[in-house]
Order: structure tokens, then C-alpha cells, then sequence
């Protein structure tokens, strides 16, 4: 009998627990580092291009394991090589993302998400000059990463997590060679439980 009684609070403990997540939004603003470069399938020696990105992302929950995680993130992605001197290219891009979002572990602190991007360019340069006209001003494909969050308390917490953009669309309007983007970023972020 005390194990029935042990396993029921327990369940009705998880299913209370699941309710109070339906439905519910969090707000995370991050700021991060980030490595880019371009991949193409002809052997290049470009170097990854450094450079920080910030943005905002909202999850709505569905359960207290799944939720939609969209937002808007500020990019800069490109490349540097080695071609009659030092030459870097600077795309910088607003990149809207849908996520699934797997929230796993004993307090659903990790997660785990993936899904699809859009990112609209705002300016692209060669060297400091101006190339936007030579670069598609839109880029779509996979996005996917994991994180932890410290939770403080039932309201706040601190998330920690690495993602990665794997771009589908050229990002030259005319080229020889199809290249994407490829980018990847260590975030950190305050998570506000709405």
C-alpha cells in the first residue's frame, strides 16, 4: 500500500508538473562567439572568421519535454583566405529560426534543438567595401544545438549553449562554385519564464 501511495504522488507530482509547463513562454536573450566559414564541395583554405552574435529567442511549451523555440539573431558569418593578400568577407545577416525543442534530464535542464532557418542579409563586405549587390539576400537551412540551463529560481535562469547553421542556399548570386554558409556559436543567456 506505500508503495501505491509513493507512486501515485509521484505521477500526479510529474502530471502537475507537465500542466504547469503547457502553454507556458520563456524569453532568452544571449550573446555569444561565433566561428563561420563557407562550405563547398571544391578543396578551398579559407580560415573560420570570428566574430560575436546576439540575439533573442522565445519557447513556447507544449509539455514540460517539448517546445517551439523561434526568436531573431543577429549574425556575422563569411570568411578570410589567402588570395593576392588577406582578404575577409563579412556577411551579416537577421536570421529567424523554428525549432523543436526537446527539453531531457531529471529536472529537464538540457535540451536539444533542431529544425529549419530563414536569414534575410542586412550588408555584405569585401575587405571593408561594400559587395551586397554580388551576395543572395536571403539564405535558408538546417539549424541545430544543446544547452543547459542553471536554474535560480522558478523564474529565472542562466542557459548555456552551442549552436550550429548549416546554410542550403549559395550564398554567391554568380559563381563558378557553390559555396554556404557554415557557422557555429558558444551562447549565453539569461532565460525569463513568462
Amino acid at each position: 500500500m506505500k508503495k501505491i501511495i509513493c507512486l501515485s504522488l509521484l505521477v500526479f507530482s510529474l502530471i502537475g508538473h507537465a500542466q504547469n509547463a503547457k502553454g507556458t513562454f520563456e524569453l532568452t536573450p544571449f550573446i555569444g562567439f561565433a566561428s563561420s566559414n563557407y562550405s563547398t564541395s571544391e578543396k578551398n583554405s579559407n580560415k573560420p572568421l570570428t566574430s560575436t552574435n546576439l540575439g533573442v529567442n522565445v519557447d513556447y511549451f507544449f509539455s514540460n519535454r517539448w517546445s517551439l523555440r523561434s526568436g531573431l539573431i543577429f549574425h556575422t558569418m563569411g570568411s578570410k583566405y589567402q588570395y593576392n593578400g588577406s582578404n575577409t568577407e563579412k556577411l551579416r545577416y537577421v536570421t529567424i529560426p523554428a525549432n523543436a525543442n526537446w527539453h531531457f534530464g531529471k529536472k529537464r535542464n538540457w535540451n536539444l534543438n533542431f529544425g529549419l532557418f530563414m536569414s534575410f542579409l542586412t550588408s555584405a563586405t569585401f575587405n571593408g567595401d561594400d559587395m551586397k549587390d554580388k551576395v543572395n539576400s536571403n539564405q535558408f537551412g538546417f539549424n541545430y544545438g544543446i544547452g543547459y540551463t542553471f536554474k535560480i529560481n522558478d523564474k529565472f535562469g542562466i542557459l548555456i549553449d552551442l549552436q550550429g547553421v548549416s546554410g542550403l542556399t549559395d550564398v554567391a548570386k554568380e559563381s563558378s562554385v557553390s559555396f554556404t554558409n557554415v557557422h557555429s556559436s558558444f551562447n549565453i543567456g539569461g532565460v525569463f519564464k513568462l
